[in-house]
């Protein structure tokens, strides 16, 4: 089984002070995605953009959608995001269940907890600040 990445948007892609999550879905709700070419440079932040190029071209997951955004945005919608961002590698290997179940009472950890519940995966070991799988 391929590795699995959950991704989250907020604070881990998209650090910027000048664009939110809710003027990505102005754009796609107004369907205006031209009118502001400068939300899809500066939505997610380059650097980090780059690291999770990284990680993708050493461990070529699959991605599973953990933000709230899956909640606001369809999976056209997501896919087209990666494409104006430069990210299209994660559209192109969204696994087929592109995002955990979410509700506004669940926590992240119980999203995927129960993604990885139904999809029979085993838990992701957690890794120490060196690298180095922690002892459990």
């Amino acid at each position: 089984m391929n590795a699995i990445v959950f991704l989250d948007f907020d604070d881990v892609l998209s650090i910027s002070n000048h664009y939110k999550g809710s003027a990505v879905v102005l754009a796609f709700r107004q369907n205006d995605l031209d009118y502001n070419t400068d939300l899809w440079v500066q939505i997610f932040d380059s650097i980090l953009c780059a690291n999770l190029r990284a990680l993708h071209d050493e461990f070529k997951p699959q991605y599973v959608i953990s933000s709230s955004w899956a909640s606001l945005l369809e999976q056209n919608q997501i896919v087209e995001l990666f494409k104006r961002t430069g990210l299209q590698f994660v559209s192109d290997n969204l696994h087929q269940e592109w995002r955990t179940p979410r509700t506004a009472e669940t926590e992240r950890a119980e999203e995927i907890a129960g993604w990885l519940d139904v999809h029979n995966a085993a838990a992701p070991r957690r890794l120490r600040h060196s690298g180095r799988p922690a002892l459990r």
